[in-house]
C-alpha cells in the first residue's frame, strides 16, 4: 500500500511539472521608454501562456496580445496630449510553488495628480485561470477570514493610535501633525470593522498567502501616513480549515477538474449565430452582481463591452454602439441574456434592438 501510494504520488508530481514546466517571465517587448510589464512565455503549454497575456494585456494596457501599431503601452502611456496615463514602472514574481504564478504589477497612474499604485494578480499554471480569494475559500472560511484580517488592521492602527494619544499627552512632536493623524486613523478604524474581502487584494507564496489592503491616508493626506499600506500574512496551514475543495486543489496542485462556482476570472471561446467566432472575458463580478466583459471577434481582435449584471447564473447585459472613431456612444446596440450552465458553458442571445435580429451565443470554458 505505501509503494503504490509512493508511486502515485511521484505520476502526479511529474505531471504537474511537466505542465508548468518552461514557464518563463520576461518584459514584454517592443520596450517603450521606462515601462516594464510581464510577459509570460511556454515551451510545453502555449494555451497556458495564451490565457495569461491575454488577461493581463487587456485589463492593463487595453489591447489584445500582439494587436498594436508600435508599441503594446500605446493606449496608455502619455501620447503627448493625454490627460489620463499610466507608466508601468516595476513588475515581480513571487516564490510559489511550480504550479502557481503570483506577480506584482507597480505603475503610476496621472490623471488629475499622479498617483503610485501595485497591484496582484495570482493565477493557476495548470489551467491559466486567474485565481480569486472566492474560489480559494468557503462563504464561512472568508467571514472568518473577513473578521481575523479586520480585528489584525485594526489593532495595528489602535497600537498607533495609542501612540499618538501619548505624543500629544506629553505635548511632544508636531501637535497639528499629531491631531490630523489621529483624525485620519481614527475615522479609518471606523470604516475597517465593515471590509470585506473585496477589500484585499493577495499574492502567493510557497507556502503562504498575504493579504494586501490600501492604505488609509487619501493623496493630499499620504505624507502623514506612517502605517501606510497594509500586508497580513497567513501560512497555508493556518488557513488549512477555510479552504474550499477548489481551493485546496489549487494550493496543492491536484490533478482534478478544478469547475468555479461563477466564470469570473476566466476565458471562453465560442460563437455568435454560430458563424462568428469569438473570445470573451470575465474579469470580476463584484458583490452587487455587477460585472463587465470584454469580447471580441477572433477575426478583428477588437475589445468591445458587454456591461450589466450577474445573478443566480444568469447573465443581463447591454452592448453600446461604436461610432466611426471606435468610441462608445451613447445608445445601446444589443441586450444580451444568457446562463452559466454546468460551470463549463455560457449559452444565451444576443438581440440588435435596432433590427430585432437575435443571434445565438454559445461560448466554452476555454
Amino acid at each position: 500500500m505505501k509503494y503504490t501510494f509512493t508511486i502515485l504520488f511521484l505520476i502526479i508530481t511529474n505531471l504537474v511539472f511537466s505542465q508548468t514546466k518552461g514557464i518563463k517571465v520576461l518584459d514584454l517587448k517592443p520596450l517603450h521608454e521606462d515601462n516594464k510589464f510581464p510577459k509570460i512565455t511556454s515551451l510545453g503549454n502555449e494555451k497556458i501562456a495564451e490565457k495569461v497575456n491575454t488577461y493581463l494585456q487587456l485589463t492593463y494596457l487595453e489591447h489584445i496580445p500582439g494587436v498594436f501599431k508600435k508599441h503594446p503601452f500605446e493606449k496608455v502611456a502619455y501620447n503627448g496630449t493625454s490627460t489620463n496615463h499610466a507608466s508601468f514602472l516595476e513588475w515581480k514574481r513571487m516564490p510559489t510553488r511550480p504550479h502557481i504564478l503570483s506577480l506584482s504589477i507597480s505603475a503610476e497612474y496621472t490623471g488629475a495628480y499622479s498617483e503610485e499604485s501595485t497591484s496582484y494578480e495570482n493565477f493557476d499554471l495548470q489551467t491559466g485561470d486567474k485565481i480569486l480569494i472566492k474560489n480559494l475559500f468557503t462563504k464561512p472560511g472568508l467571514v472568518a477570514l473577513e473578521q481575523s484580517l479586520n480585528k489584525r488592521i485594526r489593532a495595528e492602527i489602535k497600537d498607533y493610535t495609542n501612540s499618538i494619544e501619548s505624543s500629544l499627552k506629553k505635548d511632544s512632536g508636531n501637535v497639528r501633525e499629531d491631531r490630523e493623524m489621529l483624525a485620519m486613523y481614527n475615522e479609518c478604524l471606523e470604516s475597517v470593522v465593515d471590509n470585506q474581502m473585496e477589500y484585499y487584494s493577495f499574492y502567493l507564496r510557497k507556502d503562504s498567502i498575504t493579504f494586501v489592503r490600501g492604505r488609509c491616508s487619501n493623496h493630499a493626506m499620504r505624507a502623514l501616513d506612517d502605517l501606510d499600506t497594509f500586508y497580513e500574512s497567513y501560512s497555508f496551514a493556518q488557513i488549512e480549515k477555510y479552504l474550499s475543495p477548489l481551493g485546496r486543489n489549487i494550493l496543492k496542485g491536484n490533478v482534478a477538474e478544478k469547475l468555479a462556482d461563477t466564470p469570473d476570472g476566466k476565458i471562453f471561446k465560442g460563437k455568435i449565430d454560430d458563424k462568428y467566432a469569438i473570445t470573451l472575458l470575465i474579469d470580476k463580478i463584484y458583490a452587487d452582481g455587477s460585472v463587465s466583459i470584454k469580447y471580441w471577434y477572433d477575426k478583428y481582435k477588437n475589445p468591445i463591452a458587454w456591461n450589466g449584471t450577474y445573478k443566480n447564473g444568469h447573465f443581463t447585459l447591454t452592448e453600446e454602439d461604436l461610432n466611426d472613431n471606435n468610441a462608445e456612444a451613447v445608445p445601446v446596440k444589443a441586450n444580451i441574456s444568457a446562463d452559466w450552465i454546468e460551470r463549463k458553458s455560457i449559452i444565451g442571445r444576443w438581440t440588435n434592438i435596432h433590427t430585432g435580429k437575435i443571434s445565438s451565443i454559445k461560448l466554452q470554458l476555454y
